[in-house]
């Protein structure tokens, strides 16, 4: 994954809603467990057959809508920035999932996916047009900047101990 993968997704949004938006139609919903499995890499021979194809199908379609995430922050921000980041900062795995997120649900999207999708498409207009920036330089080297502080500055000392002498 160029961003993020069906484990970050999964972890932002749990197995049970990533499995029921994932499933394709033509299986019944996979279950949390046998996602987690699939993702993992972990022992399935405890489900049947069908379950599995399913939930590799389910992987294939998550995979899927987190390349289109992809490809839309690439869109964004090859114009600005030397692709691909290594390592990815942190931003763009939250952002790149909650696009894939938004792909996954299609038409039938609720008010928080739509806001987070619209919040994200925000933020990538941001990086490529300049108010934000994701700490690195456009060759994806990071930027270092000194710390910001206090700085005072005087003439010099009003009171001293030979000025005070008379009082």
């Amino acid at each position: 994954m160029r961003y993020a993968s069906p484990s970050d997704l999964v972890s932002r949004f749990g197995f049970t809603s990533i499995a029921q938006v994932a499933t394709p139609e033509r299986y019944a919903v996979v279950s949390p467990e046998l996602l987690k499995l699939t993702i993992e890499g972990g022992d399935t021979s405890a489900f049947t057959a069908e379950e599995v194809e399913a939930a590799d199908a389910t992987i294939e379609t998550i995979t899927a809508a987190l390349n289109d995430a992809a490809d839309e922050i690439d869109f964004y921000l090859a114009p600005k920035y030397t692709l691909p980041f290594d390592p990815v900062p942190v931003m763009l795995i939250k952002l790149a999932s909650d696009l894939a997120r938004y792909n996954l649900y299609q038409a039938g999207a609720s008010g928080e996916v739509k806001d987070r999708h619209k919040n994200a498409v925000r933020i990538l207009e941001q990086l490529a047009n300049g108010p934000l920036q994701l700490g690195v330089d456009s060759s994806n080297q990071e930027l270092t900047k000194e710390p910001d502080l206090p700085e005072s500055f005087s003439a010099g000392r009003v009171f001293t101990k030979d000025s005070l002498s008379g009082f």
